[in-house]
């Protein structure tokens, strides 16, 4: 077989795909001995595709190892966490008017895009990174649950994308007494 990009539908995974500004996971799969780095992560519906390119054919049925880079992971998680904390500061200094309207969440850093009605001044954006600082600097616990999407709006959970949500069931992160 030549050397080649191919996709590993697994029928499960622990890896993320890339999704709702989120950056994919990165990692290695393990088979016939061999170790590959994964190119990609592909969601489509409830199926998830792992990318990877090698000359190794892999079989049908075939056992795998599936790896994370767990570093990465954490960074991922941690600024996704950051996005929540920020959503919060911002809603609670300057009102329930504040919309979060995207983000993009990486390993390296996270954007978050907002409806507000002007420009932050200097001393409210120090005092926005204040709080968030505050709030991040206490080790609050973080968890999450999955619940059919009408559930998740009754439990006071925000979701200013309802499009892209799926109404059967949709991951609700908490942050103990902030989010």
């Amino acid at each position: 077989q030549s050397f080649g990009v191919y996709t590993i539908v697994c029928d499960k995974t622990v890896l993320y795909a890339k999704g709702g500004g989120q950056d994919n996971d990165s990692g290695a799969i393990e088979y016939n001995g061999k170790v590959t780095s994964i190119k990609k992560i592909i969601q489509s519906g409830s199926a998830t595709g792992i990318e990877i390119e090698t000359n190794m054919p892999i079989a049908v049925h075939e056992n795998i190892v599936q790896s994370i880079d767990i570093m990465k992971r954490s960074q991922i998680q941690a600024h996704h966490t950051a996005t929540h904390i920020l959503q919060a500061v911002l809603r609670k200094v300057f009102g329930d008017s504040v919309r979060q309207a995207g983000s993009h969440v990486t390993a390296d850093y996270f954007t978050f895009d907002c409806s507000f009605e002007s420009l932050l001044t200097p001393d409210q954006i120090i005092k926005v990174e204040q709080e968030c600082n505050a709030i991040i600097s206490m080790h609050v616990p973080v968890s999450y649950q999955f619940m059919p999407y009408e559930k998740a709006i009754e439990t006071g959970a925000l979701a200013f994308f309802g499009e892209k949500y799926s109404k059967s069931h949709v991951r609700v992160v908490t942050i103990d007494g902030i989010s």
